[in-house]
């Protein structure tokens, strides 16, 4: 299991710092877009001799910076006409959304969604999010406490009554080991939680453990992706080795045991 959580590490962390927009040939378009089921892919097809272009380039570029490990950018020249052809690109610039099948469709194939707003990087940024899948929970009862998982727990600004983007895609990454979820200030029982777990400066966030309301860590240190992700990783391969060695403790007290 450690070398599995290793490779998540590694893989977490090289979407981090891959360079976006990624540009596209027909042959990689299925790895890059099409397979990576889980993540929103916002791909401009454009062309070199287009003025449109080159004035939309320098925001998308930058909203693509801002997003980076969040939503992944790509690009695809009018030279490949196959994908033009596929994608029915009649002009230039043309944007399209590839998004993340919805949980209850059976095909799980990507839903393509055509840009039809302002070329503005407000727009294209409000757009992009969007299309972050979300698997952050609403914690409005203590109910959500009671799992076998350790959880991540946010609690935000008060101003704040959406899930922030980059939670939802630090949830994304890390869903298949911990569960997350978010309290806002407008339940009735924030009040109850901010007391409980001396909640005084937002926003906080927390590791807590499985089965209870036991804080394991505090985050407690800038709220940017990479550092909240090289902190959950440490904090799994922490868990993951102690529960190796744990495990290793018990097979040595039962070999004793039977000698």
């Amino acid at each position: 299991m450690i070398k599995i959580h290793f490779l998540l590490c590694y893989l977490i962390l090289l979407g981090l710092i891959f360079t976006q927009p990624i540009d596209l040939k027909t042959e990689t378009f299925q790895a890059e877009v099409l397979d990576k089921k889980d993540q929103a892919v916002f791909v401009l097809f454009h062309a070199t001799w287009c003025g449109h272009c080159k004035n939309l380039m320098p925001d998308y570029e930058t909203v693509s910076e801002r997003l980076k490990g969040l939503v992944v950018f790509a690009r695809v020249e009018s030279e490949e006409r196959e994908l033009l052809s596929r994608y029915e690109i009649k002009s230039f610039p043309t944007l399209i959304m590839f998004a993340p099948a919805s949980e209850n469709d059976p095909s799980g194939e990507k839903k393509v969604i055509p840009f039809q707003r302002q070329r503005t990087r407000a727009d294209l940024t409000e757009f992009a999010i969007a299309f972050i899948p979300n698997y952050v929970e609403y914690v409005e009862d203590k109910s959500w406490f009671e799992t076998d998982s350790k959880k991540v727990l946010l609690f935000p600004s008060k101003k704040f009554n959406t899930i922030p983007p980059l939670f939802k895609g630090i949830a994304r990454d890390f869903r298949n080991d911990l569960k997350f979820g978010i309290v806002f200030s407008r339940y009735s029982i924030a009040d109850e939680l901010y007391e409980e777990f001396k909640i005084d400066t937002f926003p906080k966030l927390m590791i807590i453990e499985e089965n209870s309301q036991q804080i394991v860590q505090v985050y407690d240190q800038n709220l940017n992706l990479k550092s909240i992700t090289s902190f959950l990783q440490n904090f799994l391969l922490d868990a993951e080795t102690e529960a190796e060695s744990n495990e290793n403790s018990i097979k040595k007290e039962n070999i004793k045991k039977e000698l």
